[in-house]
C-alpha cells in the first residue's frame, strides 16, 4: 500500500462543513454528530466574533463523522471588513482542504425564519464551491416539530433555493431531567438518520470563479464605481486572481474518543 492510499481518507466517514450566523447551533451539531457522550463537555466552543484568526475554524472527528464548524458571520453586516476577513479565512481553508465534503450545510435557528436576510449570506457560501450544489443541506436548529420544516419548504426554497432541509432539536442543561435527555438522544438518531438518507456523495470543494471577497468587492463597485478604494482592491484581486495560497496551517483538528 502506497503512503497516500494511507493518508486518503476512508468513506466510512462522513465529512461534513457547517456555515451559519452566531448562535444558529452549528456547535451543537458538530458535537452531537462526533461525541458518543451526548451529556458530557462540549468541545466545539467557535466565537462568534468574526474579527479572530484561523483558529476559529475548527474539525471535530469521532462517532463516523468529521464535521468542520466554521465562524459564525453576521446576516446583515456581510459588507463589513469583519466578515471580509472570516471569508479570507475560509477561503484559505477550503484551498487547503483534500478530503472534500458529503455534506455542506447552511445551519440556522427556527426563529430566524422567515430568512430573508440569509438569502445573501447563503449565496456568498455557495460560491465558496464550484459543481457541488447537490451536497447543500439546509438544517434547521431548535424545530421540534419536523412537519413544521415540511409546511414552511416553498417559503424556504424561494431564498434558499431548491435544497434539502432537515430540521432538528437539541436541549441541552448538563443536569437536564431524564425526558430532555432522552429527546437530546433522539435527536441525535434522528439527525443522523436523515442525513444518511441524503445518501450524498463526497464532493471536492473546489472554489468558483468568483470568491465570496470578490462578490462583495464587485457589488461594492457596481454600486458606487466612483470609490477609489473598492477600485483599487477590484483590481489587485484581477491581478493576483485566483492564486493558491502556499499555506497549509489554518485549522485544528480535534479527534473525539
Amino acid at each position: 500500500m502506497t503512503a497516500a492510499q494511507l493518508a486518503a481518507p476512508t468513506e466510512e466517514i462522513k465529512y461534513m462543513v457547517l456555515f451559519g450566523i452566531p448562535g444558529s447551533g452549528k456547535s451543537s451539531i458538530a458535537n452531537m454528530l462526533t461525541q458518543g457522550d451526548l451529556f458530557g463537555e462540549n468541545t466545539s466552543h467557535i466565537s462568534s466574533d468574526t474579527t479572530g484568526g484561523t483558529q476559529n475554524i475548527i474539525t471535530l472527528r469521532g462517532e463516523g463523522w468529521a464535521v468542520t464548524d466554521t465562524v459564525g458571520m453576521a446576516a446583515d453586516d456581510v459588507d463589513s471588513p469583519r466578515v471580509e476577513g472570516a471569508l479570507n479565512q475560509l477561503e484559505e481553508y477550503l484551498r487547503t482542504n483534500r478530503q472534500g465534503f458529503h455534506y455542506i450545510a447552511y445551519v440556522i435557528r427556527r426563529e430566524e425564519i422567515p430568512a430573508k436576510d440569509h438569502k445573501r449570506l447563503f449565496q456568498l457560501f455557495q460560491s465558496c464551491f464550484q459543481d457541488a450544489e447537490d451536497n447543500f443541506v439546509l438544517i434547521i436548529t431548535h424545530c421540534k416539530d419536523p412537519k413544521w420544516a415540511v409546511e414552511k419548504r416553498n417559503e424556504l426554497q424561494d431564498i434558499f433555493g431548491d435544497i434539502s432541509i432537515i430540521a432538528c432539536d437539541f436541549p441541552y442543561i448538563k443536569e437536564a431531567p431524564r425526558s430532555d435527555r432522552q429527546s437530546r438522544k433522539m435527536g441525535r438518531e434522528m439527525l443522523v438518520s436523515d442525513l444518511l438518507k441524503l445518501d450524498y456523495k463526497r464532493a471536492q470543494p473546489i472554489l468558483s470563479r468568483e470568491t465570496p471577497k470578490e462578490t462583495l468587492i464587485r457589488e461594492k463597485f457596481e454600486k458606487d464605481p466612483s470609490d477609489q478604494k473598492v477600485t483599487r482592491s477590484l483590481k489587485r484581486f484581477i491581478s493576483k486572481f485566483h492564486k493558491g495560497s502556499s499555506k497549509t496551517g489554518g485549522t485544528k483538528t480535534t479527534t473525539n474518543k
